[in-house]
């Protein structure tokens, strides 16, 4: 048993070494094919071969062993041709195939595991595998947006993900993670072992996003944290957003309490489940000036409820309507994003 796995190990590392050679081989195969064929049967009384293409066609189905007599050759020399076409033709096609197959079987067993290159782009990065993840990942798919996972794990988590083994505290597996083209990249905190504390996971945090903006100066880095007292290293560090672990929680607990309702209200914006969402975007060039009464009027005739600014001065929640525009972004909810540009004051 273990020679005939050592055989079949050797074979599949042969045919995905020579996937190319192979390839090249088949196509000089047919060519051939193609050429000698029309050159000895062109002309010939009662030959099928009266184009290249009829060449190609033969030649075709020759080598594939489909033979379905339409394109018939009958000259001595064209049917010897044909012989030395089945017998190496039927060959090259057949080790062509199982190349073929080994890449795609070799293929798929490393994106199961974690071991291929990630080629897409304006994708999310998630970073690390916590108690959270799970439903963070099927927020973002409830989306439709594609999300890759780069994770110390051995397998994939979870369906409808891209998987690359690593941290992202090593810079080379960022780059196998698409860091490069992320649109946005979400750092979680690492589970916390016995032999480790949250400033230590928070540290791990920390590196991780100087890591990812030092490969891609301009993506949106949202990372969580364990300790409020991490919040300022990871702004220095890069993060355009932080989530410390347990705060958000407890002020939502705090508000149901104190405004019975609330909870729900804000479970119900934040899931992409309710069909109502909260985006953000830039203002036009066109909202330079005007009142913040001005764009909510425009968003409300969207069927879009405003609810803040965010500019130099920072995030103002329901500014005063007379505040005026200048290179602000609005912040909204919405069923669908909305085209600004078009809105009509």
């Amino acid at each position: 048993m273990s020679i005939y796995y050592v055989l079949v190990s050797q074979m599949k590392r042969l045919l995905e070494r020579n996937f190319f050679k192979l390839a090249i081989l088949l196509i000089i195969v047919v060519t051939y094919g193609t050429i000698s064929e029309y050159y000895l049967e062109y002309g010939v009384p009662g030959s099928g071969v009266k184009s290249l293409f009829d060449s190609f066609w033969f030649t075709m189905q020759t080598i594939t062993t489909v033979g379905y007599g339409d394109t018939p050759v009958v000259s001595f020399w064209g049917r010897i041709n044909a012989v030395l076409l089945m017998l190496v033709g039927i060959g090259v096609l057949g080790f062509f195939s199982a190349s073929f197959a080994a890449r795609l079987i070799e293929y798929s067993a490393l994106k199961g595991k974690g071991e291929g290159a990630v080629k897409l782009k304006n994708h999310v990065l998630v970073c690390n595998w916590n108690q959270i993840a799970d439903t963070l990942c099927e927020e973002l798919l409830l989306e439709k947006t594609e999300v890759v996972l780069l994770a110390q794990l051995e397998k994939l988590p979870k369906e409808g993900l891209e998987f690359v083994k690593g941290t992202c505290l090593h810079l080379a597996d960022l780059e196998k993670a698409g860091v490069r083209h992320a649109e946005s990249v979400i750092i979680l905190s690492e589970t916390i072992t016995d032999s480790e504390l949250a400033s230590g996971v928070d540290a791990k945090t920390i590196l991780g996003i100087m890591n990812t903006r030092k490969l891609n100066p301009s993506t949106h880095i949202v990372a969580e944290l364990l300790r409020p007292e991490s919040v300022e290293n990871a702004k220095f560090a890069g993060a355009d957003e932080l989530v410390v672990r347990g705060q958000v929680s407890a002020k939502l607990l705090s508000r149901g309490a104190l405004d019975p309702g609330t909870v729900d209200i804000m479970e119900t914006i934040l899931s992409a489940k309710s069909g109502e969402e909260i985006f953000e975007d830039a203002l036009p060039s066109w909202t330079k000036g005007r009142s913040y009464r001005d764009i909510a009027i425009g968003l409300f005739q969207a069927n879009a409820t405003p609810i803040a600014l965010r500019g130099s001065s920072g995030l103002r929640i329901n500014p005063p309507p007379e505040t005026v525009v200048d290179h602000d972004s609005v912040v909204y909810i919405a069923k669908d994003r909305i085209n600004l540009g078009q809105i009509k004051v």
